[in-house]
């Protein structure tokens, strides 16, 4: 695992930084995780030239629960998987459309169960087998997140210490297809 995420980090980083976005959207009025300690270090990353305070660890932790009540697993594994080097639209359908999810979730049950459906894809329907191994891939780093909860906190610390970012326009057609303005909530 920390192979894969060694050689694939900036793609990681990249997609930490559009769940970041889109967590800041979603939890808008959600709170975080208070305490009494403000702005006391948690800990460094980067040999010690970058230090985690309380604050940013707490927010960080928010976001990542609220990505999770706004989102389906299946859905934030195909995000942390990595569908937006594939298509950046079908990321805005992963994160907005009913159909396409559940379209989703249905290929990674197939793969559940049959795992040999990879190989009958890869031969009848590339597209679908590349997203299934996205999604196989995403379900990894989801289960890591789920299993060590300071790893997205830290992750995105680093994410934005190392000036990750996100195509602005991407992130306006999630939110856009969200039903999300700035004049308005999202729509439920």
């Amino acid at each position: 695992m920390n192979k894969y995420i060694k050689k694939n980090q900036k793609k990681i980083l990249a997609i930490f930084g559009v769940l970041l976005m889109i967590s800041f959207v979603a939890s808008t009025g959600i709170g975080g995780r208070a305490t009494s300690r403000g702005d006391a270090s948690v800990g460094t990353i980067h040999n010690g030239t970058v230090t985690v305070n309380t604050r940013d660890y707490n927010a960080y932790f928010s976001h990542w629960r609220a990505l999770k009540q706004q989102f389906r697993g299946v859905q934030l594994a195909t995000v942390l998987g990595g569908i937006g080097s594939f298509d950046e639209q079908l990321t805005v359908k992963v994160l907005s459309d009913p159909n396409t999810v559940n379209q989703l979730q249905q290929i990674a049950n197939q793969v559940r169960q049959s795992p040999f459906m990879l190989q009958f894809w890869e031969q009848t329907q590339p597209g679908q087998a590349t997203v299934a191994r996205i999604e196989q891939r995403g379900e990894i780093i989801y289960s890591q997140f789920e299993s060590h909860e300071d790893l997205f906190p830290l992750l995105a610390v680093e994410a934005e210490a190392l000036g990750a970012g996100v195509n602005p326009d991407l992130i306006s057609s999630i939110l856009a297809a969200q039903g999300v303005t700035r004049d308005k909530e999202p729509e439920t």
